[in-house]
Parts: structure tokens; sequence; C-alpha cells
């Protein structure tokens, strides 16, 4: 069973989340979100909207540094590597502990990551995927509501793709630290305001789980705004491992209710 461990906080996962969302959803016919029976009283009915939402399929592929029997030995190896600018984050996979040090759009990149990092260092890096399918979602609800959830799932993956850019021409010397740290606040501030228009639907639990997902990160950019200039590009990849790992198991919890 594929599982994974954080290492800088102890949050709820969204593997938590995803166990949530499929209780909320079980009663739910093909993928029809559950709304909440009470309407606000200062809400009129009328403000209630009934859409589609198509939150599309999501695909991620991560350099392994090194594969561990057990969790200390990787979270000793995930020390070191932090220090090196990867991502550090370790992840349970077929029962072996992986240190991950990179996200990547697909496969193929991954793979030729981990290959050049064996040649150059002497690692017995690795690479793999982790992929979901997308989901099309019927919301009944208010409309802000209904907004809030398709730009939140834009903003997720907008700035997931752009971490891993940034980090990658932060290494290459094509930006500097303080260009970094600005592309970090100007995606912090993104983030939270598709967080804040979450906030007044905490009851739904998609809502909940892209809330937290969104808090993560950005709490992973309030840390990238003040690290160390060394430390940077490798703060930055973890934000995005992290990220796409709670957003493919949010899809992976919708697609399994929607097939049930």
């Amino acid at each position: 069973m594929t599982q994974r461990v954080r290492v800088r906080r102890d949050r709820p996962s969204a593997i938590t989340w995803a166990f949530a969302i499929a209780v909320a959803m079980l009663f739910v016919y093909l993928a029809t979100l559950a709304v909440p029976a009470r309407v606000r009283e200062d809400e009129p009915t009328s403000a209630r909207v009934t859409r589609e939402i198509v939150l599309e399929p999501r695909e991620a592929a991560f350099v392994s540094l090194g594969a561990y029997s057990d969790a200390l030995n990787a979270r000793v190896a995930a020390a070191d590597f932090s220090l090196r600018g990867a991502a550090a984050y370790v992840y349970a996979r077929s029962g072996s502990w992986h240190v991950l040090g990179a996200a990547y759009a697909d496969l193929a990149s991954a793979r030729l990551q981990a290959e050049a990092l064996s040649a150059r260092e002497g690692l017995s890096a690795s690479a793999f995927s982790l992929h979901a399918g997308g989901v099309t979602l019927r919301v009944t609800a208010p409309e802000r509501t209904v907004n809030a959830i398709a730009n939140a799932d834009s903003a997720l993956r907008t700035h997931l793709n752009q971490l891993g850019a940034t980090a990658d021409r932060l290494d290459r010397s094509e930006i500097s630290a303080s260009q970094a740290r600005t592309l970090a606040s100007v995606a912090r501030s993104e983030l939270a305001a598709a967080q804040k228009a979450l906030k007044d639907a905490q009851e739904n639990a998609l809502c909940r789980a892209l809330s937290e997902q969104l808090t993560d990160m950005i709490d992973e950019l309030d840390a990238i705004r003040t690290a160390d200039s060394a430390a940077l590009s490798g703060r930055m990849r973890l934000c995005r491992v992290q990220g796409e790992i709670g957003l493919i198991a949010i899809l992976n919890s919708l697609t399994a209710v929607s097939s049930d």
C-alpha cells in the first residue's frame, strides 16, 4: 500500500481528506457533489446554482534519490539531501521509503534527471509516476462556492507547475534569489485569495480538502520567502512534491466514489 509521510509538519494528510471526501459522497450518484441541506438564513435559495466542474486528470513523476527499508534511515538521508537543493520528501511506496528529490510533469523527464544524478553523483536514483483521472462534478451550491472550487483547482495546478520551473531557473542562475522570492510571494498571494474564497463552504468535504492543500502550499511559500538563499530551490521543490501528491490523492478519492 502506498502512503506518504510528512517530514516538516504534523498536519492531517491529503489522504485523510480523501477519506473524508469519500465518506461525504457515498450517497451521491455518479459524482454528484453532496451539498448541505441547511441554507444560511441570509442566503436566499435562488442564489444556488447547478453547474458542472471539470477537474482535469493529473500526472506527476518523481525522482527518488534512494529507497530505504525503514522511515528513520530515509529521514536521515533526507536531511542530507535537503542541504543539496532536493525536496527531501519521504514517501512510502511498495514497501520502501523513498526520498524524493523533485517532481516533473512526465515520467520521461524524471527518468532523465534520475539517470543524470546517478551518473554524476553516484546515486541509485530512480523515477516513478502517480496519476489521477479526471472527474466531472455536478455541483449544486451558492454560485460563489462553485466558483471557489473551480478557482482553487486552477490556482493549485498553475502554481505547482511554476514552482518546479522557478527552482530549475534558480539553479541555472537564470534568476536571482530575490527574484525567486518575489515569484514565491506572488504565488502565495494568489493561493491565499483562492483559499479565502473557500472559507464560506467549509461544510463541504471537497472545499475542506482543497483548503487544506492550499494551506500547505501557503505555509511552504511563507518559508520560502524567509529561507536562506542556498535552501530556496529545495524548498520550492518540496512545495511542488507535496502539492502534486496531495492533489492526486484528492482526485483519486473523487474518481473512486464516482466508479462505485
